[in-house]
């Protein structure tokens, strides 16, 4: 009878203990429908498909609409669709957070508009609120996390916003930002959880349906929702309307957790343990409030989860390919497209049909050279 070595024991030993954490990893990936109410939801933000049209003439006056919608001939091939991206990533702040931070500050009265605004933000928001206030000759006081990217901090102070670095997390920072406004009697600019931000985040799902209007689905990042809550809000009860998918790092996953709940079930708010993630402009640090919930799951059909590698290949993949640069936010939609259309066959989504044109909504193009680097070291090693 042959005996086992021990590096043999050894090694079957290690890949034994392996499998709980890679089983583990498996099941926090994946593609779900959002679990839709039985009841008619109250709209507690009151967005509207008018209110998005509004914000889009009130916008328009001052920043170039619509943004480009690109059909890329090289990941249709890939994936055996028509893939089209809408390039945010194009704006002069390099998102789309200039559109709702530019919508509620233009609705703002002008008294307001002169006392300032506050804001919090991980980066791309406090570049659209201070773009924003720049413009309409308001001071502004941006609140970002301590780790927050250096490119966004810097950035945010060349467009004249003064810049607190105060706060160990979003949360925190939120927090601090909110203290000042009341003290200071300015207002303070949600990144998501205001109505004029949502209905100008909901511009660009206006602008795909003009020009794409046969599109099946339109994919793009879920952090608090305002992104794809005003986008999705643009199709809302339209006759022919694509698909909604939002996407969310396995690492930061509230928002899908809070929609796959019983829909009846009362509303709770709590810390979520922070872990890093590529896509740190998706990152919360509480679970969403009841009216983000809310008007996500009204509107919105899957949500996919993405772990960090598909993400960080996504971000070379539409560098590499399409020559777009993106963050890890803005990369989201791509790995989401992929995971979605792998787990089409699971019964659990039996009845969605496969895409013939996709929309990836590339959100942000702020990613320091630094990141770029070492993603693409990391993945030239493996």
């Amino acid at each position: 009878m042959m005996r086992s070595s021990p590096l043999r024991f050894t090694l079957a030993l290690a890949l034994l203990l392996a499998l709980p954490a890679a089983s583990a990893e498996a099941d926090r990936l994946g593609t779900y429908r959002v679990k839709q109410a039985e009841r008619r939801l109250p709209d507690r933000l009151q967005v509207s498909r008018s209110g998005i049209r509004a914000a889009q003439r009130r916008i328009g006056e001052k920043i170039q609409l619509p943004t480009p919608l690109l059909y890329s001939p090289e990941l249709s091939k890939q994936y055996g669709l028509e893939v089209y991206l809408k390039l945010e990533s194009s704006t002069a702040v390099g998102s789309f957070k200039i559109r709702g931070a530019l919508n509620t500050v233009l609705s703002l009265k002008a008294s307001d508009r002169k006392r300032g605004v506050v804001a919090a933000s991980t980066g791309n928001h406090a570049q659209g609120v201070a773009w924003a206030a720049r413009e309409s000759g308001s001071a502004t006081t941006i609140v970002m996390p301590e780790g927050a990217s250096p490119l966004k901090t810097e950035k945010t102070r060349k467009l004249g916003a003064t810049v607190l670095l105060a706060g160990s997390s979003y949360g925190k920072s939120v927090a601090i930002a909110e203290g000042i406004a009341r003290q200071e009697g300015k207002t303070f600019i949600s990144g998501y959880e205001d109505r004029r931000v949502v209905e100008g985040q909901g511009t660009i799902g206006k602008e795909i349906l003009d020009q794409l209007p046969d599109v099946d689905w339109v994919i793009g990042a879920l952090g608090g929702g305002g992104l794809m809550g005003g986008i999705a809000s643009a199709g809302h009860r339209l006759a022919r309307r694509p698909l909604y998918v939002g996407v969310q790092s396995a690492n930061n996953a509230p928002m899908l957790e809070e929609l796959r709940r019983d829909p009846a079930a009362p509303p709770r708010r709590k810390p979520v343990p922070v872990k890093h993630t590529i896509a740190d402009g998706t990152l919360v640090t509480e679970t969403p409030s009841a009216k983000m919930v809310d008007l996500l799951r009204s509107r919105m059909d899957l949500v996919v989860r993405v772990g960090e590698r598909s993400t960080e290949r996504a971000i070379l993949t539409l560098l590499d390919r399409t020559g777009n640069r993106v963050e890890g936010a803005g990369a989201l939609p791509l790995a989401g497209l992929e995971k979605a259309l792998a787990d089409l066959e699971r019964p659990s989504l039996r009845g969605v049909a496969r895409p013939k044109k996709v929309v990836l909504i590339l959100s942000g193009g702020n990613i320091d050279q630094a990141k770029l680097d070492a993603i693409r070291r990391r993945h030239s090693a493996r």
